[in-house]
């Protein structure tokens, strides 16, 4: 499967799952992920080594995705392995993220501000859109975001990214047409479109 398309899988879940900051056996199913919609794509990205679930053997798929789980999906989905030095106060080296931060800036689609990464809060869905753009290596696209019913309510730095990534097919908006670029998650019409493709 082509890192694109796979890339245009991922992210709608990661935007509604929380990932795992400790290994679950390949071979464990989750124990909570029963049912879900998303259960057949999670046991087969599970078994790809993508995803993990919590000490207790639970995925919590409808749970918030950290800015530091989401950049361990992109890491792992798009092959970052390399790692330089970081210098943020919120990342240190026996945080279990340390390294997922430090692929995510030596690939160049991940930064702070200030000196902090802030790796415990959820990813809003411009921050999302801006570092698929980067890792993807996405042309900003501003007048694509223009398209979306909030698009005044889109952050300036975030503008381009977003209509890269709604033009790509990796975010859409809302069924009112919004984008929700400072939401946590992804509305109903995303996941009909992602589990289509």
């Amino acid at each position: 499967m082509k890192k694109h398309t796979l890339l245009q899988r991922l992210l709608p879940l990661a935007m509604l799952a929380a990932m795992l900051l400790s290994a679950v056996p390949a071979a464990a199913a989750f124990r909570d992920t029963a049912g879900h919609w998303a259960e057949k794509t999670l046991d087969e990205w599970q078994d790809e080594g993508l995803i993990d679930g919590y000490g207790d053997g639970s995925f919590q798929p409808n749970g918030t995705v950290t800015r530091a789980e989401f950049i361990k999906l992109v890491n792992r989905t798009l092959g970052f392995t390399a790692e330089s030095g970081i210098f943020f106060s919120d990342v240190t080296e026996r945080d279990w993220f340390h390294a997922e931060v430090a692929k995510a800036v030596t690939a160049g689609y991940a930064q702070g501000s200030g000196g902090l990464f802030h790796p415990n809060q959820p990813v809003t869905r411009a921050e999302a859109a801006t570092m698929l753009t980067r890792a993807a290596g996405l042309a900003a696209n501003e007048e694509r975001a223009d398209a979306f019913a909030d698009a005044a309510s889109i952050p300036t730095w975030a503008r381009g990214s977003v209509g890269a990534a709604a033009e790509a097919g990796y975010m859409t908006g809302y069924p009112n047409g919004a984008f929700g670029a400072l939401a946590f998650g992804i509305g109903t019409s995303e996941v009909e479109h992602v589990m289509a493709t």
